[in-house]
């Protein structure tokens, strides 16, 4: 899977269209299972280093939050 990552960048917004919503989970959904993930700021979403399930539900708030 290939993640264009501009230099102003959203933490979360995976796919780059500048909103947080389903898709940038699903993304991260499936970076989260590879065996080795590349780990960037945008998907490392609690900022642990590591890319896990922590991520994907730490997105699923701040999307829940905002809605």
């Amino acid at each position: 899977m290939i993640v264009k990552f501009v230099p102003d960048y959203a933490v979360g917004d995976l796919n780059g269209d500048g909103k947080l919503n389903s898709r940038d989970v699903l993304i991260l959904m499936k970076l989260a299972v590879e065996d080795e993930p590349e780990i960037t700021p945008v998907c490392d979403i609690n900022g642990d280093g590591k890319l896990n399930a922590r991520d994907v539900v730490a997105l699923m708030r701040i999307i829940l939050a905002g809605a």
